[in-house]
């Protein structure tokens, strides 16, 4: 892994759903990490903190998101 976080500080509020589903592996918690398999945060993957986003080939967020809008990933 490049670049990740080992501390929680690091941690920003993308990761809130997720600590939340941690806690309590609701049914209500599990659905609202549904919006982290989106466009617009896949993109916001490669991104968040770019200063030039026009730098950064579309390509990248164009084919995860391909292959995050399978049958059934979104489960997964």
């Amino acid at each position: 892994m490049q670049n990740g976080n080992a501390y929680d500080e690091g941690l920003k509020e993308f990761w809130d759903p997720i600590k939340a589903y941690w806690a309590d592996h609701s049914e209500e918690h599990r659905k609202a990490l549904n919006k982290l398999v989106t466009p617009e945060i896949t993109k916001f993957q490669y991104t968040d903190g770019v200063s030039d986003v026009t730098r950064v080939a579309p390509d990248n967020w164009v084919h995860d998101q391909a292959l995050l809008d399978r049958p059934g990933n979104a489960d997964i």
